[in-house]
């Protein structure tokens, strides 16, 4: 059976997760951490390297669930590192670029959810190292590591609780056997064709009857025979000839089986008296001849014959012809009620699936059959629910989607339009400049001057319009991601942002290393570059930024003086006031949209002194 746990209504939480059939436990599972992972996967964890020496790791792929304050890990595949480094343990650039390019060419679908490592030594040895690896590039109680220790021939599920590094004390080997759904096919001539198949069966049963039955019958006349000559034999001991004759005569002319004195001959011949009905040139009519000895009265001695005979297919025929309106009878009223039973129940089970799938039709969410048995029925049932409960799935998120793409198309409608109107007023202030310039009007008259104006005015309007086609080109910023150096990129940004640091006296310290973000080239320079840009802007003179990494989180924070940001809601929204000072115009909108557009999680702070942008490097 397959176990659905509920969980409340908490935020992070899964509704429901469904754990799969054929599961099988290994050690004593009493944690709120359940790993499940399927047997080919644990076929290949276990499998030793080719080299007794080797090093053996990489990554594990599937995903993590919540519900009811558990956490459900489910290992549904694997990317091994096929060239390990100096046999050791290494998850450098080359290293994760092969990794992801793998992911992504088998496993897109899934997430890391953990590595796996064989070593041929102690692991008690290196442990610190082991749990190092672990946390540099696997953190999170979220994440797992399969370790196999080859020396001491022990493995097992380790993952990082509040107390450390610990071993998991069970998880669980599963086969998910995942068939489409065939259609199933019931034959209106089901009751005939049980009646077909039944008819056969009596066909059968009477034939055997009538070929079994001679030989069966034989030995019972055989055996009956027998019995019959013992028990006479020894009531005609010691009696006169005359009286035994009389009693044998009596006995044949009242019973099928003839019985007489044997006369004397020299020949061994078998005598035949003209009582017994015999037809010697049938070829199944069968002659059973019994002969006893006995003592007379005087004593002397004779012998007694006691014969039968019998045409067997003939005794059998009339005995299956007596029988068989009987057993028609029975037949057919048994086959009668087994087919009305078997078609009541494939009936009522089509019945409750066209009931039930009608209500599903109406996107009734309750609605599931009930499964109550494990037969083809019972698989079909189950699959319609499985079916019924994806398609509901499927429509909550189309449902979503729609409403996230309506609302992403009266956001760029909003967008455009003001961005639009803001950009006629530079425009309409530029021509008139221009058109004074022209004809020597007034305080335009002095072209040398307010030239330098009209270059001002355009600059801002090349800057403006270049936001705006950056939003537009966000979309494109996909499918591209890779590991990349922040610092790289960053140092190159602070370079084109050092004179207005300068100007400013703004401070700007850089604490970051050789972290990695795992994302576009592209999309990382535009990221760094309005937040700088914005970061530059906003603080006050004399000021300072500082750029870092803490816990997995880029951030970079600035002092702002008296440009405190009055409605922290509204940082990420569309300024159109693209000509103010004191505007962000498209900075941090451009910045979240790019984000989101890579499942990036982000969020912008702001204490007493300092306004903070933060970024997850690391799920």
């Amino acid at each position: 059976m397959i176990e659905v746990v509920y969980s409340g209504e908490e935020h992070e939480e899964q509704d429901e997760v469904r754990i799969p059939k054929n599961i099988h436990q290994i050690g004593n599972n009493s944690s709120n951490k359940k790993i499940y992972i399927e047997d080919y996967v644990m076929t290949y964890l276990k499998k030793s390297p080719s080299g007794e020496d080797n090093v053996k790791y990489g990554v594990l792929l599937g995903d993590v669930k919540r519900a009811k304050g558990n956490v459900y890990i489910f290992v549904k595949g694997m990317v091994e590192v096929r060239d390990v480094i100096e046999n050791s343990i290494i998850f450098n650039d080359d290293i994760w670029s092969g990794i992801y390019k793998d992911i992504k060419q088998f496993f897109e679908q899934l997430n890391i959810v953990g590595w796996y490592v064989s070593v041929p030594y102690r692991v008690s040895e290196d442990m610190n190292g082991i749990k190092k690896i672990h946390l540099d590039n696997f953190a999170g109680n979220d994440k797992v590591c399969f370790l196999k220790d080859r020396a001491e021939n022990e493995e097992g599920f380790y993952s990082y609780e509040q107390s450390g590094f610990e071993r998991q004390q069970g998880y669980y080997i599963y086969y998910e056997k995942n068939e489409k759904m065939k259609k199933l096919k019931i034959f209106p001539k089901m009751f005939i064709q049980i009646f077909s198949v039944l008819g056969i069966i009596i066909i059968l049963v009477h034939s055997l009857v009538f070929f079994i039955f001679p030989k069966t019958y034989l030995e019972t006349r055989k055996e009956k025979i027998y019995n019959m000559a013992n028990e006479i034999s020894s009531n005609m001991n010691g009696k006169e000839i005359k009286y035994i004759e009389q009693t044998l005569e009596l006995y044949s002319k009242s019973s099928e089986i003839k019985a007489f004195i044997k006369e004397k001959n020299n020949k061994n011949e078998i005598q035949i008296k003209d009582n017994i009905n015999v037809n010697l040139e049938s070829d199944s009519n069968s002659l059973i001849i019994e002969e006893r000895e006995i003592k007379l009265n005087d004593g002397k001695k004779t012998n007694l014959q006691f014969v039968s005979t019998a045409d067997m297919q003939k005794d059998a025929k009339d005995l299956s012809l007596k029988f068989l309106p009987y057993s028609l009878l029975i037949s057919i009223l048994f086959s009668a009620v087994i087919s009305l039973i078997y078609a009541q129940i494939i009936k009522n089970n089509i019945q409750e699936i066209k009931i039930v799938t009608d209500k599903m039709m109406k996107l009734d969410k309750k609605t599931r059959l009930k499964v109550s048995s494990n037969d083809e029925i019972g698989e079909l049932k189950q699959q319609i629910n499985d079916l019924y409960s994806t398609l509901l799935r499927t429509i909550d998120d189309l449902e979503f989607k729609n409403k996230e793409i309506l609302k992403l198309e009266k956001l760029k409608y909003d967008f455009f339009k003001g961005a639009s109107h803001e950009l006629k007023t530079p425009l309409a202030s530029l021509k008139i400049i221009l058109e004074n310039m022209k004809y020597n009007i007034g305080k335009y008259k002095e072209r040398d001057i307010y030239i330098n104006e009209c270059i001002e005015i355009v600059d801002s309007l090349t800057k403006n319009i270049s936001q705006i086609l950056s939003v537009h080109s966000i979309e494109n910023l996909n499918n591209d991601e890779e590991y990349l150096k922040i610092n790289d990129a960053l140092e190159d940004i602070l370079k084109r942002y050092e004179i207005l640091a300068n100007q400013k006296k703004i401070t700007v310290n850089n604490y970051i290393l050789d972290e990695n973000i795992y994302i576009g080239k592209t999309a990382l320079k535009i990221i760094l570059s309005n937040l700088i840009s914005n970061a530059v802007k906003y603080t006050d003179v004399n000021g300072v930024i500082n750029i870092g990494i803490v816990n997995d989180w880029l951030y970079i924070e600035n002092s702002y003086g008296n440009n405190k940001i009055s409605n922290m809601d509204k940082i990420f929204d569309v300024k159109f006031d693209l000509n103010k000072e004191n505007s962000n115009g498209l900075g941090l909108y451009i910045v979240s949209n790019i984000l989101n557009n890579y499942n990036i999680e982000y969020k912008a702070l702001q204490d007493e002194e300092f306004f903070i942008f933060k970024i997850k490097i690391f799920s």
